[in-house]
């Protein structure tokens, strides 16, 4: 717009006329002006209001004044000082990004990205007022951005993240939706994310990830992470951040979830020293092959769920009050599992508080130290008696202060009157007492490390471990046929990869599973969840194959396939093998209970795909099934708002057509057609949910139904 200068005197009164118009940006001259743009090349200054119609740079050395009274509408450009501003008047629109060095203005911009991208090293990015990104915003080296109290960020779907730079957020300030603040160990704020999963992803070992809003839809997962920390906000004893969705940690060892009230499923798999405090669970709260979580105020309320914690090849400690109040069991160990307990242990509402199980030759172990099992946290003298279902004589007592006699054990399926009263139980089993002992020590001091957050380097540290790997070893040698010697193994083997043996670990294992031939399965079964975790995926997978030819037991091979599963979604990253194989489970081992994990799986992931079908529709069909679930038939209902042609397929949880009637034409109002629950080749089809899907021109239903044999 501005060309060289040719002295003839001109100025720019506000109307660009010729290209002699640059006289009053080279000259010391007043504008009159309302216009401003290019390149100040010498001192100017301005009394008049002025709207800039393009981006604006101050020359080195030169100053460009604005006189008290007047306004400078920045309308979507920038100015630029290498020189000096002195602004006695307004700049509009009030919501600009200012660039600072020290205490010297260098910039007024319109919007952050544009301040982000004119900031060099030394400078700071002020934000006092409101800005709504359209694009992901990244922090160079040596550039602050602060976040003022008075400003309003919005994210939409997209980030903030440091690149080398400085992230200062002021209390007070306004981040919407759902702001997430990632933390860097150590070094302040890396990032802000409108969704958790976002900063999860962003995320690497040591950072914590701040939650400041009151609740967040969707699902998340932590997978391949270590020493990330969750965090939301409580009030009192009661966390105030509320997560609606599923939460997941997968190969993740070392990670810590506080102050959440999840209303979903809570499933730890396959990661190790996983810390939980402060935590309310609406559904399943779930543990596979995972050892030593920690547990601080847990309380599950899965209300008609069968199970609110499950463990499988997993270890927890929990240090102060467990609740559940549950329908069927508050705590279930479905073999190889152990559980540690210090607090106390309340389960309302269960026909079972403590259920241990799994195939014949697994093994459990339940230690309650002053861990009083209650059916409600009252202590009343005059409360039903805890109920534990215990066939190996697996729970152990060293105090039993408030429950009394009012507590009872089964060691078999048995009806109220035949329990027996407890005071105090003790292992009798020499090998469970030991192993007992080595463990309640080994979790004290993975206790005190876990608090320090850093890897086991420090030659003090290892020695110790060290002397945790001798006496499982010892276990291992004086009890050879003992289920909890090949526990005892696979911790020492553990240890050894922590203390940077991996090679040796790993050999340990092979050179003991020829001694211990009946406990091969479940050895081998560990030795993958190494591969997994050096990220041998395609040999874990080969090995999961292998090792399911040889199981026979429903509940095994069930869990195995669900490990099978979570290593398609997670490692592999291939989520059509991970559904096939959830779909697999629920069909042929529905009466497992890793069953009913795999079919929420299935249902949540159609309920995603629903959702997303049905913003493209236009009035809908009412529908409706009885009865429900049905065997062998049920009748599906629908009306019709007016006159259709109307086609019905069926689809099972994969997205697979079982079984349709072609397009017929209805006339307005209600309407059935029964299903024999056969495919289209007229062969009876399994047990499992089923979709309908009842669909016109104008008009489109879904319904859920489910066929139980």
């Amino acid at each position: 717009m501005l060309s060289a200068d040719d002295n003839d005197g001109n100025v720019f009164n506000g109307t660009p006329h010729d290209s002699q118009i640059c006289d009053a940006f080279v000259n010391d001259h007043w504008i009159i002006g309302s216009y401003l743009a290019g390149e100040i090349k010498d001192n100017i200054t301005i009394s008049n209001n002025i709207d800039l119609i393009d981006n604006v740079i101050i020359g080195i050395g030169k100053t460009l004044t604005f006189d008290s009274g007047v306004t400078v509408d920045l309308n979507n450009c920038y100015i630029k000082i290498n020189g000096t501003i002195v602004n006695n008047g307004t700049i509009t629109p009030a919501n600009y990004v200012l660039i600072k060095q020290g205490a010297e203005i260098k910039g007024y911009y319109p919007t952050l990205a544009s301040a982000v991208s004119a900031a060099v090293s030394g400078q700071t990015i002020y934000v006092s007022g409101t800005q709504t990104l359209s694009g992901d915003i990244s922090v160079p080296s040596g550039v602050t951005l602060t976040i003022n109290s008075t400003a309003t960020v919005t994210l939409n779907s997209h980030s903030i993240i440091s690149t080398g730079g400085t992230i200062s957020l002021d209390a007070g300030a306004e981040i919407s939706p759902n702001k997430v603040l990632l933390n860097r160990y150590s070094s302040g704020p890396e990032g802000i994310f409108p969704t958790i999963q976002q900063a999860v992803n962003y995320a690497s070992s040591g950072d914590e990830i701040e939650l400041f809003a009151e609740t967040y839809t969707g699902d998340f997962g932590v997978s391949g992470k270590t020493y990330i920390t969750i965090a939301g906000k409580a009030s009192g004893a009661t966390p105030t951040t509320v997560i609606n969705g599923d939460v997941s940690i997968y190969n993740s060892d070392y990670c810590t979830l506080a102050y959440l009230h999840v209303n979903d499923v809570l499933e730890v798999s396959l990661s190790d020293h996983a810390e939980l405090f402060m935590l309310d669970v609406d559904d399943r709260l779930a543990f596979s092959n995972s050892d030593y979580a920690e547990l601080w105020d847990v309380e599950n309320n899965s209300g008609n769920n069968s199970i609110g914690f499950s463990l499988f090849g997993s270890s927890i400690g929990g240090e102060e009050n467990i609740i559940f109040q549950t329908s069927t069991c508050g705590l279930q160990c479905n073999g190889w599992s152990d559980a540690v307990l210090y607090g106390q242990l309340f389960c309302g509402n269960s026909s079972y508080d403590i259920r241990l199980e799994g195939p014949p030759l697994s093994t459990n172990s339940v230690a309650l130290y002053q861990g009083d099992v209650n059916n409600t946290p009252s202590f009343s003298a005059s409360t039903v008696g805890s109920r534990i279902y215990d066939p190996h004589n697996d729970v152990y007592w060293s105090s039993w202060n408030y429950c009394g006699v009012l507590s009872k054990v089964s060691h078999a399926e048995q009806t109220d009157a035949e329990y027996d009263p407890v005071n105090e139980v003790i292992f009798e089993d020499p090998a469970k007492e030991e192993y007992r002992k080595t463990l309640e020590d080994y979790f004290s001091f993975l206790r005190e490390i876990r608090s320090s957050k850093e890897k086991n380097t420090d030659e003090d540290l290892n020695n110790k471990l060290v002397e945790f790997s001798n006496r499982f070893d010892e276990i291992v040698n004086t009890f050879p046929g003992s289920p909890v010697a090949v526990k005892s193994l696979f911790h020492k083997a553990k240890i050894l990869r922590q203390t940077g043996n991996k090679e040796a670990g790993e050999e340990y294992i092979e050179s003991k599973q020829n001694e211990n031939s009946q406990f091969s399965n479940y050895l081998s079964s560990h030795r993958l969840m190494f591969d997994i975790k050096d990220g041998n995926y395609a040999e874990a997978l080969e090995n999961i194959e292998a090792i399911l030819k040889k199981l026979t037991d429903p509940s095994e091979i069930a869990q195995l396939l669900y490990d099978k599963a979570m290593l398609y979604r997670f490692g592999l990253q291939d989520e059509t093998k991970a559904l096939e194989t959830f779909n697999e489970i629920v069909e042929k081992y529905p009466d497992t209970q890793i069953a009913q994990s795999a079919l929420r799986q299935l249902k949540k992931k159609y309920q995603d795909n629903e959702e997303i079908a049905q913003n493209n529709v236009g009035d809908e069909i009412l529908a409706s099934n009885y009865p429900n679930p049905f065997n062998p038939s049920t009748t599906i209902s629908f009306a019709l708002p007016e006159e259709a042609e109307v086609e019905i397929i069926i689809y099972d949880l994969l997205g697979r057509k079982v079984w349709e009637q072609a397009r017929m034409s209805y006339a307005a109002g209600n309407h059935t057609v029964t299903w024999q629950g056969v495919n289209k080749a007229g062969q009876k089809v399994s047990t499992g949910t089923y979709i309908v899907r009842l669909k016109s021109e104008k008009f489109q239903a879904t319904q859920k139904i489910l066929l139980m044999k």
